[in-house]
């Protein structure tokens, strides 16, 4: 994977789910999910802060490590710090979205306003959701050099 790839696979993935969610429900009439939908994501995306909190603590533990060393030499370390920072901020993000949705009976709203925040809810979550497989995948990368 590219480095550019790597850095912008989120963003590209996610606008393309959201593009076509907001164009395939006119056609697919999909209801709006359900409140224990969004109560999940929440608690989700809560426990997904916790880990990558945790480990963004632990990569600051392990600062001799050789792979560390290797990062912070070829300028990739403040990259992963950034891929760190941006899943928690997606995740928090997602959470916000969904917590707000808790407040409001989505079968009453008007078509138009469960179609857009449907469309921001789902790239919030995919984007959410893939920054977490991009900072595990490189984490993965570092366990596996310590072995």
């Amino acid at each position: 994977m590219t480095l550019t790839w790597e850095k912008r696979y989120p963003v590209v993935v996610a606008a393309l789910a959201a593009a076509i969610y907001y164009y395939a429900d006119p056609h697919l009439q999909v209801p709006p999910p359900p409140r224990d939908l969004m109560a999940v994501v929440v608690s989700v995306s809560a426990i997904a802060i916790g880990f990558l909190a945790t480990a963004k603590a632990i990569l600051f533990t392990i600062q001799d490590r050789t792979v560390i060393k290797y990062f912070k030499d070829s300028a990739r370390y403040t990259i992963l710090v950034d891929y760190l920072m941006w899943a928690i901020y997606w995740s928090f993000l997602s959470a916000g979205l969904s917590t707000l949705a808790l407040f409001f009976d989505l079968t009453k709203l008007n078509w138009w306003a469960i179609r857009v925040g449907m469309t921001v809810w789902v790239f919030l979550a995919v984007i959410a959701t893939l920054s977490y497989f991009r900072v595990l995948r490189i984490f993965g990368l570092i366990l596996r050099s310590q072995a």
